[in-house]
């Protein structure tokens, strides 16, 4: 019998509204100033190098508003663009840094936040803007993807990105040692795990959203089945790269190539790969 992971919780429910954050991680990259798809997602469609930042204030504001939290941190996250380039501006002494960088956002109930940077390594733009998702393909992967056998019950700590992680933390212990990899590193291939909703569903992947290629066409798991609506996602359904669907974990083959993204990392691709559990 299969165990589930519940974080399940009413946006409604004080007595857990306190103990987390919402949270956002996005790439930092001189290469996107120069791209005229990125200046489109930036505020007032001015070139910037934070990538697809429009999407990361409109998931974060969302997240604010299905947990009921007050207008003082919704105005933080409105002024998304100043914190990072405050950020920049106090870390390196430049507030157009151009390395390559993960920028971690975290915004407290009552207003405050705390805002961190590490290097990340350069990708290429068609990573990180693809204009399909069967070009990523002509890349040398750089996943090993495999599916979570424990189900998770969908929330809205699973459809937002917040600090209250423990279901993910938990799915990614099942990853095997000898994959986990952190969160710079490229070479050896990093491991990513699905998860699966209490309805058979894949819902996400621990800190990516995946692709099937399905009867010639991308899809990405529906709404419904309870994952992260993340920002690379949104620019994939918005730009046509793919389609929204339910995804039985019954349908993904061994050795099935599946594309993932996420908001530093941009997109990539693997294999999906046999779980040994103990």
């Amino acid at each position: 019998m299969e165990a589930t992971l519940s974080a399940e919780a009413s946006p409604a429910d004080s007595s857990t509204q306190n103990d987390f954050k919402i949270m956002t991680a996005i790439r930092s990259d001189a290469l996107l100033a120069s791209v005229p798809i990125q200046t489109s997602l930036s505020p007032g469609f001015k070139p910037s190098q934070f990538y697809m930042q429009d999407f990361h204030r409109d998931r974060m504001l969302a997240a604010a508003v299905a947990f009921n939290w007050p207008q003082k941190p919704m105005e933080m996250i409105s002024n998304l663009e100043r914190l990072l380039s405050a950020h920049l501006k106090c870390k390196y002494k430049d507030s157009c840094y151009a390395s390559p960088l993960k920028v971690r956002v975290i915004i407290f109930r009552g207003g405050a936040m705390n805002v961190t940077s590490i290097p990340v390594p350069a990708v290429e733009l068609v990573c990180l803007i693809p204009t399909s998702l069967a070009e990523l393909l002509a890349q040398l992967p750089i996943f090993r993807i495999y599916i979570s056998p424990t189900c998770t019950s969908p929330s809205p700590f699973t459809s937002h990105k917040t600090t209250k992680r423990v279901q993910y933390d938990v799915i990614r212990a099942l990853l095997p040692s000898s994959s986990e990899q952190s969160d710079v590193e490229i070479s050896p291939l990093l491991a990513e795990i699905l998860l699966v909703n209490t309805s058979g569903e894949i819902m996400e992947g621990s800190i990516t959203t995946p692709y099937f290629l399905r009867e010639g066409g991308w899809i990405t798991p529906a709404a419904e089945s309870g994952g992260n609506l993340g920002t690379t996602r949104r620019y994939a359904l918005e730009q046509g790269l793919c389609k929204e669907s339910i995804v039985m974990k019954e349908s993904v083959q061994l050795g099935e190539r599946v594309v993932l993204s996420n908001g530093v990392k941009g997109f990539g691709w693997g294999f999906i790969e046999k779980l040994e559990t103990q």
